[in-house]
């Protein structure tokens, strides 16, 4: 039986002495007596009154050993616990992410974060509830809040390391809506390696004081080396073979020597050893020989402390692979100019379209007069849009727009005459600090470029409609030069992350909007899965193997490569991604003494 404040029960040494006091207490009896003869008969019945009879009789006695008991069981809890509060609530939330694989502490770091998991649910009282959250590429609840601690103990013992990233922000976006939650009280355990850098910007400290977030810190300095790129690049003119580019990272604190293989399919194109000082990277090329849609491998062959990170695998893009969403109203000049680049396929949608307000699955979007998402999907090029991108804002907007300086060394601006790039009107922009502006205007920025997370993104504060502009030879030049400037460069497949959901456009019938279509996903094993799908898009959620998957609709084949290329994820030294959150430090480097987790 669980009391929330024990010590409390001492009080309870109190009742022997309160009965010890009642029973030796000294009482004076008054009897009269008539005569001598008589006093004899009175010692005999007074002395009849024992102890026990004269403690029975003692109603105070009784009253005041009571009272001691019921205070003793209210400051203790008992009653506060089992009969007036509701339970008490725990949030437990363990980190599965890859580098929770790391094996600094053995067996490895998820190991060790589970066994202090359970060392801590044993420890909760009898009446406690458990909610149960695993934190990966996102932060998924498994178990809703359950008096049946046993049920979590079995949940915890389950979980497996997933081969993706932390993502800190659906962290975050949990704890505000628990601390934002005043029904009742609720303590966080976070039992985590640390491996991830929060958004400060984004988190709501105010609201998280409200809540106590415990930390269980596992792992601690571990060395690892690790691929963070792969990919293959067209020739700088014409066709050809591509050419692969790899870098390799040391994230550890020790020199690394060791061999890396380079595969195109089964052949080996490139071995070499590699030397690399702690926080070194190094880059690797090696120019294909043959045009060929075989994948290309890359294994870096040492004995580290994360092996996830240790094979990487990319596959060049067939012809006529590269696909372009394009939501404008009218713009015909702009489509037609998308339209005549080689190997590109168009796909025009109105603003408001499901399409257009779901972007998903397109090598690049193009808004045109219409904002994106907070949240980019892809490689981005918005222009005008009246209320700009979170990337960069609208501060105004002025009559007749000229340039004034363009950089003709960004590939986006070579060959394209200033002179040309004349509009009705301009806008004042406000862009990121991180953004390169390539174009200025009278009255500032016309034209930016810079970088979200994985995805590119230009930003033109001027309509392409202008006859000027849109009859001279700089406009499909312009153009021409955004499509390779953002997608054109890379010759192989789409990167994914582990866990992120391959989305695939479906381009309805006109004859039978609601047929289904038939869409099959061939998994890095070999397995293959079918589908009969309606609707705009494809998703598929289940890419936690890294890997080539290749997904068949319509005719068309799309080829994705998952590969975990977070470069805080891959550095699997003791992170401070916790400490962001104002939380208490319970334990940390959980599992290095004695290589065992807390039992």
């Amino acid at each position: 039986m669980g009391f929330a404040t024990p010590i409390y029960l001492l009080a309870l040494a109190a009742i022997p002495v309160i009965v010890l006091y009642h029973v030796f207490r000294p009482k004076s009896t008054k009897i009269a007596v008539s005569s001598v003869v008589l006093w004899q008969k009175a010692l005999t019945v007074a002395g009849r009154h024992s102890a026990w009879d004269r403690l029975i009789r003692n109603l105070l006695l009784i009253v005041q050993v009571l009272v001691v008991i019921v205070c003793t069981l209210v400051l203790s809890g008992f009653f506060v616990d089992k009969m007036i509060l509701r339970p008490q609530r725990y949030l437990m939330i363990i980190d599965t992410s890859a580098s929770m694989a790391a094996t600094d502490v053995k067996p490895d770091r998820l190991a060790a974060a589970k066994a202090a998991a359970v060392s801590y649910l044993r420890a909760l009282r009898d009446n406690s509830e458990v909610a149960l959250f695993e934190m990966s590429s996102t932060t998924t609840r498994l178990l809703d809040y359950t008096g049946d601690l046993a049920s979590v103990e079995r949940t915890i013992s389950e979980l497996k390391v997933r081969n993706t990233s932390t993502d800190p922000e659906s962290l975050v976006s949990l704890l505000t809506a628990v601390a934002q939650d005043r029904s009742q009280a609720v303590t966080v355990a976070l039992f985590t390696d640390g491996n991830f850098r929060l958004d400060q910007r984004r988190v709501d400290f105010d609201a998280l004081k409200s809540i106590p977030i415990d930390v269980f810190s596992v792992g601690g300095g571990g060395d690892n080396v690790a691929i963070t790129s792969l990919e293959i690049r067209r020739p700088a003119y014409g066709e050809g073979p591509g050419e692969v580019f790899a870098v390799v990272e040391n994230f550890g604190r020790e020199r690394r020597v060791f061999e890396t293989v380079m595969y195109h399919g089964a052949r080996v194109i490139k071995s070499e050893y590699i030397d690399l000082a702690p926080q070194e990277r190094r880059v690797i090329t090696q120019a294909l020989q043959s045009i060929s849609t075989a994948p290309v491998r890359l294994d870096i062959l040492l004995d580290d402390g994360l092996h996830l990170d240790n094979s990487a695998q990319t596959v060049a893009r067939s012809s006529r692979n590269r696909s372009v969403l394009l939501v404008t109203k009218d713009n015909k000049n702009l489509y037609l100019a998308l339209s005549a680049i080689p190997g590109l396929r168009v796909n025009a949608r109105l603003p408001g379209d499901v399409q257009a307000t779901a972007p998903f699955g397109y090598d690049l979007v193009v808004y045109d007069g219409v904002s994106p998402g907070s949240t980019l999907t892809a490689d981005t090029v918005v222009i005008n849009a009246p209320l700009g991108m979170r990337q960069v804002r609208v501060l105004d907007e002025y009559e007749y727009a000229k340039m004034v300086y363009i950089d003709e060394s960004h590939p986006i601006m070579r060959f394209v005459d200033e002179r040309a790039l004349v509009a009705e009107t301009g806008q004042i922009l406000d862009p990121a600090s991180d953004a390169a502006v390539i174009a200025y205007g009278t009255s500032g920025p016309l034209a930016v470029v810079g970088r979200e997370g994985r995805y590119q993104y230009a930003y033109f504060g001027f309509p392409f409609t202008a006859r000027v502009f849109v009859g001279s030879a700089s406009f499909p030049i312009l153009i021409s030069n955004l499509v390779f400037h953002m997608i054109e460069g890379r010759d192989d497949v789409r990167q994914l992350s582990p866990g992120e959901p391959i989305v695939v456009p479906i381009e309805s019938s006109s004859a039978n909007p609601d047929a289904a279509v038939t869409v099959t996903v061939t998994l890095p094993s070999g397995d293959v899965r079918t589908f009969d799908v309606t609707g705009d898009h494809f998703l598929y959620p289940d890419t936690f193997d890294t890997g080539i998957y290749q997904v068949n609709v319509q005719s068309q084949q799309y080829g994705f490569a998952v590969n975990l290329f977070d470069r805080d994820e891959l550095d699997i030294r003791m992170s401070e991604g916790a400490d962001v959150l104002n939380a208490r430090q319970v334990g940390q480097g959980l599992g290095q003494a004695s290589g065992q987790g807390l039992g």
